[in-house]
């Protein structure tokens, strides 16, 4: 059988899937491991349903009632929840990437080890990459929060004075930064990109400068612990 013909049926066979499991959905609430790949299921009553580890791949729930639903392990990137309630639904593991929460009601949802990278928050914001458990609106902000900002973005930023010691920079965006009496004591600032950042008066001790770019544009050497070992 041609290749295209072998494409199109399995296209078709999983619509088919898809079509079978709401049905279950609609009519059990119970559907676990279900395939709902973009699925209209707006303003569905869904209260309670099992919807562990199930494919809700750009779904439609807006305005959908998904109060207290088992959402554990959930796929779903680019779903459309706008408006939805997901009040005391179970959010565990879920991969909520790029979904759309706008409007949506979480109070007393389960959120651990819960993705909403991309995800457009309840208040129409676009939450950051690497927003686990929580949507970070900004780089700056996941860095006061949780001490851990890899590969963020902190160009400019004014830093001056702050209590930054262990935190977790690597290839940090820290160009043109004010670091001047910032605490980076035991900080991790590998492959950090600090070109004209200022330094003045900064606590380095221990810190971990291996692969950084220095405020002079010189690449940091292997060893750079605590200061910028650059080449002769």
């Amino acid at each position: 059988m041609p290749l295209f013909f072998l494409a199109l049926f399995a296209l078709l066979f999983s619509l088919s899937g898809c079509d079978n499991d709401k049905a279950q959905l609609l009519k059990e609430k119970n559907c676990p491991n279900c395939q709902l790949i973009n699925t209209y299921l707006r303003e569905s009553k869904l209260a309670g349903a099992d919807l562990s580890k199930a494919n809700l791949q750009a779904a439609d729930l807006t305005f959908a009632d998904l109060k207290g639903a088992n959402l554990k392990g959930a796929f779903l990137f680019g779903t459309i929840l706008a408006g939805s309630d997901l009040s005391g639904a179970d959010l565990t593991n879920a991969f909520v990437v790029t979904a759309n929460l706008q409007g949506a009601k979480l109070e007393g949802a389960i959120i651990k080890n819960t993705d909403f990278s991309g995800a457009i928050w309840t208040n129409g914001i676009r939450c950051r990459r690497r927003s686990i458990d929580k949507c970070y609106f900004s780089d700056r902000q996941r860095l006061s929060e949780t001490n851990n900002c890899e590969k963020c973005k902190l160009e400019n930023l004014d830093l001056s004075g702050k209590s930054l010691a262990g935190a977790n920079l690597a290839e940090a965006k820290l160009n043109k930064a004010n670091l001047i009496q910032t605490d980076l004591s035991g900080a991790n600032l590998t492959a950090a990109d600090l070109r004209s950042a200022k330094l003045e008066g900064a606590n380095l001790k221990g810190t971990i400068l291996e692969g950084a770019i220095w405020t002079d544009g010189k690449q940091c050497q292997k060893g750079s612990i605590g200061k910028c070992i650059r080449a002769k």
